[in-house]
């Protein structure tokens, strides 16, 4: 990071010290918080030129360099100090997901499966679930969701997520319903 990478312009609006230290105070908390991935952080508050108001639209538009990318942030109000924090909070999470993202700690959602019963075992709680490519996924009755357990039967279709364990992939979350 360079020596300054707050870069702060104000435009077409009285000179405020209140303004510019509000926008600074928001800069250096994320200059603070992500030290690490931010370059430079360009700030612009001005009035919004594009519609014909009654009153006057305020804007703030920030432009947050980290490597390989830049992060944007835009909003408008009537009130400046609401656009101001408002751009602040969008990039404020652009960060936060850039940074979870580089640290490997994106959680992915498992993707829901389609299937039938295959196989039950009513006296030992399991059975297992065809899908359409005919791969096979063991179920535990405890892994049964809403209808329960008794209530399936050889060709029933089922939704599940797969879950892969210590014995291989196994269905989980499993509950009646059609594709």
């Amino acid at each position: 990071m360079g020596n300054n990478p707050l870069q702060i312009t104000i435009r077409d609006i009285p000179q405020s010290d209140t303004v510019e230290s509000k926008i600074q105070s928001k800069a250096e908390k994320l200059l603070e918080r992500y030290r690490e991935v931010i370059t430079s952080i360009k700030v612009v508050a001005d009035y919004e030129k594009k519609h014909q108001n009654h009153g006057k639209l305020y804007q703030t538009n920030i432009e947050i360099h980290i490597p390989g990318k830049t992060l944007i942030g835009h909003k408008v109000d009537e009130n400046l100090y609401v656009a101001i924090r408002e751009a602040f909070r969008s990039v404020s999470r652009q960060l936060s997901d850039e940074t979870q993202i580089r640290h490997g700690e994106v959680k992915t959602h498992a993707e829901l499966q389609f299937g039938k019963v295959a196989r039950i075992f009513d006296d030992r709680d399991f059975g297992f679930i065809e899908d359409h490519e005919g791969n096979e996924f063991y179920f535990h009755a405890d892994n049964v969701v809403q209808t329960g357990f008794s209530r399936l039967d050889i060709g029933s279709e089922v939704h599940f997520i797969v879950h892969i364990g210590k014995s291989g992939a196994q269905a989980h979350r499993v509950s009646e319903g059609k594709h």
